[in-house]
């Protein structure tokens, strides 16, 4: 079985990230995006406000997942074969 990696998505009503800190956004049109927190205003990459964007709002945010081990990586994908004979 596979493990994977959580994303853990905190609820903007719960905490906020540190201002001016890029992390990934859960928008309110199920979107998942990247942007920042600055004054209390929430922004994506090219500054401008999400909500400029059609009225989409930021629900929730999540710290980006750490690099993935390469080493893993390589030995699942070299993992023995199972030679039934």
């Amino acid at each position: 079985m596979k493990q994977r990696r959580a994303i853990w998505w905190v609820s903007i009503l719960d905490d906020l990230p540190d201002d001016e800190t890029t992390v990934l956004v859960s928008l309110s049109n199920g979107e998942v995006d990247t942007g920042y927190i600055d004054a209390g205003i929430w922004r994506k990459d090219n500054d401008a406000p999400f909500d400029l964007y059609a009225n989409i709002q930021v629900t929730h945010w999540a710290d980006f997942p750490r690099p993935a081990n390469q080493q893993s990586a390589i030995s699942n994908q070299q993992s023995p074969i199972n030679n039934q004979g």
